[in-house]
C-alpha cells in the first residue's frame, strides 16, 4: 500500500510539476513577448523623436542654406553693381576724354578754317587796297 501511495505521490508530483512546468513556459513565453512588445513600443519612440530631431536640423539646415544663398546672391548683386559702376565711371571718362579730344580737333580746325578764311580775307582787302 505504502508503494502505491508512493507511486501516487510521485505521479501527483511529477503531474504538479509537469503543469508548473507548463504554466512556468506559458508565463516565460508571454512575458518575453510583453517585453518585446514593450522593447518595440520603445524602438517605435525613439525612432519617432530622432525623426522628429532629424526633422527639426534639416528645416534648420533648409532655412540656414536659404539664408547662405540670399546672402550670397546679395554679395554677387552687390558685386556685379559696383563692377558695373567702375565699368560705367570708366567709360564715362573715357568717353569725356574722347569727347574732349573731339572738341580740341574740332576747335583746331575750326580755328585754322577760320585762319585761312582770315587769310583770305585780309589778301583780298590787301589786292583791293592796291588796285585803289
Amino acid at each position: 500500500v505504502d508503494s502505491a501511495v508512493s507511486r501516487a505521490l510521485e505521479r501527483a508530483a511529477a503531474d504538479a510539476a509537469a503543469e508548473f512546468e507548463g504554466r512556468l513556459e506559458t508565463a516565460l513565453v508571454e512575458r518575453e513577448a510583453a517585453l518585446r512588445s514593450e522593447h518595440d513600443k520603445e524602438l517605435a519612440r525613439a525612432a519617432a523623436e530622432a525623426a522628429a530631431d532629424l526633422d527639426l536640423r534639416l528645416s534648420a539646415a533648409r532655412a540656414k542654406h536659404a539664408d547662405d544663398v540670399a546672402h550670397a546672391r546679395e554679395h554677387a548683386a552687390a558685386n556685379a553693381a559696383a563692377s558695373f559702376e567702375t565699368r560705367l565711371a570708366t567709360a564715362l571718362a573715357e568717353r569725356e576724354a574722347t569727347l574732349k579730344e573731339e572738341h580740341a580737333r574740332d576747335l583746331a580746325r575750326a580755328a585754322a578754317e577760320a585762319a585761312a578764311d582770315l587769310e583770305l580775307r585780309l589778301a583780298a582787302t590787301r589786292a583791293k587796297h592796291a588796285d585803289d
